[in-house]
């Protein structure tokens, strides 16, 4: 089953919404052109700058430090490399401990009492930091107000900046021997990923062009926002599974602020419901139909890779066959109007 953007990202998925997009009472939906729908595709090229660029952050992540040998004494400012354990009554606490951190004294990254305990203090010397967790504390509500002691280790000063990358560096932190080895897989990557975008943006053009051929009577914009209510609550969700609200969710997952994000599911809803009425209609126009034997093998297919343990729980899960068969139904449309499309 091919996988599309317009099925499973921010544009949802209509195997999810298959439940919420019945056709209403008095809405009309006119289709217009939607085979032989002409698109434009950017060619993929990957620059040495691309690659470079990729490169350097592998080596700011994973490459050696440069060192402040001149002095020993830590100060303000400086930038510290640690290890640190923390205890509440004696135990470790989850989240309280790590290995060669990087940590600008004075840019308040850790909690008050912290970075200014290192200040003075030498390279090669260990010490016992006390701290108060703030109350409230967001990042763990279950520290929040408790005395804590963290035992840190300055392993050296560092001004920042790395070293070049060497292969020693590349095979200690990768799956390659060498830098051009790597080099080489980034581009490959980079191809790749810069491929599957272009693809994923040529399927969304030719939909919005097909949508924008239809023509759409008497469609309420509570269609609309009942759509967009129906996402919000599965990004709500997903990001309850990864222990975050949904605010740090999108801005990991999409690269969005709160704001943009609002900005950009009023489209997606509007999108996907005007999708969904479009591709109802192609498949009456086309005669569309699933076979059993196609039913059996697409949805056998969709519960393993949604971690079903059977078929029946994959249906259920999703209100009952008929609701599945329309799913699919869809998606055959939606490859018809895909691959009838004329790329240019």
């Amino acid at each position: 089953m091919k996988k599309k953007a317009l099925l499973l990202g921010l544009c949802g998925c209509l195997m999810l919404s298959v439940v919420a997009c019945g056709k209403k009472s008095g809405l009309d939906v006119t289709l217009g052109q939607y085979k032989g729908i002409e698109v434009t595709v950017e060619p993929v090229e990957i620059t040495e700058e691309d690659v470079n660029k990729q490169l350097e952050n592998f080596n700011n992540q994973k490459g050696k430090d440069v060192k402040i040998t001149d002095r020993t004494d830590v100060r303000d400012g400086d930038t510290v490399n640690i290890d640190y354990v923390g205890k509440i009554d004696g135990k470790e606490f989850d989240g309280g401990k790590d290995e060669g951190y990087n940590l600008k004294i004075g840019s308040k990254t850790f909690i008050d009492g912290f970075e200014s305990g290192l200040v003075g203090k030498n390279v090669g010397e260990t010490v016992d930091v006390p701290v108060t967790f703030p109350n409230p504390y967001d990042s763990n509500p279950d520290l929040a107000g408790k005395e804590a002691v963290f035992t840190v280790t300055v392993n050296y000063l560092t001004d920042g900046k790395k070293e070049p990358l060497t292969d020693e560096v590349v095979k200690q932190n990768s799956d390659y021997e060498t830098i051009d080895a790597y080099k080489d897989y980034i581009k490959t990557s980079l191809t790749k990923n810069a491929e599957q975008a272009a693809q994923t943006q040529k399927e969304i053009d030719i939909i919005q062009k097909a949508i924008d051929n239809t023509t759409f009577k008497n469609l309420e914009q509570k269609e609309f926002d009942t759509e967009e209510a129906d996402m919000r609550a599965y990004y709500t969700s997903a990001a309850s599974q990864y222990g975050v609200d949904l605010k740090t969710y999108i801005l990991y997952v999409f690269g969005m602020t709160e704001e943009q994000f609002n900005a950009e599911i009023k489209k997606a809803a509007e999108f996907n419901v005007k999708q969904r009425l479009m591709l109802d209609e192609v498949v009456k126009a086309e005669k569309l139909e699933i076979t059993d034997e196609e039913y059996t093998e697409k949805v056998t297919e969709y519960a393993e890779q949604n971690s079903f343990k059977t078929v029946e729980e994959f249906e259920e899960a999703y209100k009952g066959k008929e609701n599945v068969k329309i799913a699919l139904l869809r998606e055959k449309a939606l490859d018809l109007v895909i691959d009838s499309a004329v790329v240019k």
